[in-house]
């Protein structure tokens, strides 16, 4: 598989946790260790804490949708812009 298309099923992934509430694909779309930059700061959450928290986010507010504004991947690191 090329490298674009582990880019693109990765973010494939992460919308499925985010935008399905699928959470038991977080750890195949987030590292053991993931570095948040929010409005709580820039902080380090294990993926537990990554799933407690969107599961949050989808239970306060079920029809919540991100919008990418930018994204960047280079080898198996992604990052993205996004509200």
């Amino acid at each position: 598989m090329s490298e674009d298309n582990q880019m693109r099923d990765l973010f494939d992934c992460w919308e499925e946790v985010w935008h399905g509430g699928k959470f038991e694909l977080v750890p195949s779309c987030i590292e053991d260790n993931y570095i948040r930059h929010n409005e709580k700061g820039t902080r380090v959450v294990t993926r537990d804490e990554y799933a407690a928290e969107v599961a949050t986010i989808r239970k306060e507010k079920p029809d919540f949708r991100t919008v990418v504004y930018d994204h960047w991947f280079v080898g198996n690191r992604a990052w993205f812009r996004f509200s």
